[in-house]
């Protein structure tokens, strides 16, 4: 089988999400954050709906494989799950919580397919806002682990956590990002 870049970028969403958990404690590399979502939102330029959704699924794989690893060890060592039934159930975990930025992928391309010019920067930005909300205050009670915010403590965007609260500054952040491919 050859590899195209089609699989290239495929692997860069993998990567991009892995680098997205390194913005966050204990590893506290912020600008990482925007480095990820620029690679995430560049890898879904010119491509369909479905295969933008392949690729914020393996983002959200990356993402939520490292930034989760607590769920296998609170399964196994504080829940006394044997080994597979651990994995299993953390596999479940992560691949549900992918699922979102999977449907961030989706709907971006959708409406950037549908509107044109200049607005077009703030499109994915929304997107990844509300599904960020979406996330973590509606589905199941909510999960706002690793939201895009949480990383940006130590970085010039802290000074907006208060005025614009975590979702506004997740927005900015990923607005950062937006810009950074578009411009």
């Amino acid at each position: 089988m050859r590899f195209s870049s089609k699989h290239y970028y495929d692997l860069l969403a993998v990567i991009a999400g892995i680098l997205f958990t390194l913005a966050f404690a204990p590893f506290d590399y912020a600008y990482l954050t925007l480095v990820a979502l620029s690679l995430m939102f560049a890898s879904w330029q010119n491509i369909t709906p479905r295969r933008a959704m392949l690729r914020g699924y393996l983002f959200g794989l990356g993402s939520f494989g490292l930034g989760v690893s607590w769920v296998y060890i609170s399964i196994h060592d504080f829940g006394r799950a044997n080994m597979l039934s651990s994995c299993l159930l953390t596999s479940v975990f992560v691949g549900f919580w992918a699922l979102f930025p999977a449907l961030a992928g989706y709907l971006s391309v959708k409406i950037m397919s549908i509107i044109r010019g200049h607005i077009s920067i703030m499109v994915m930005p929304i997107v990844w806002l509300l599904i960020e909300y979406l996330r973590g205050y509606w589905v199941l009670n909510g999960f706002p682990w690793l939201q895009s915010a949480y990383s940006q403590l130590e970085t010039p965007l802290a000074g907006y956590i208060p005025v614009t609260g975590v979702y506004g500054t997740g927005f900015l952040a990923a607005l950062t990002a937006s810009a950074i491919v578009f411009i």
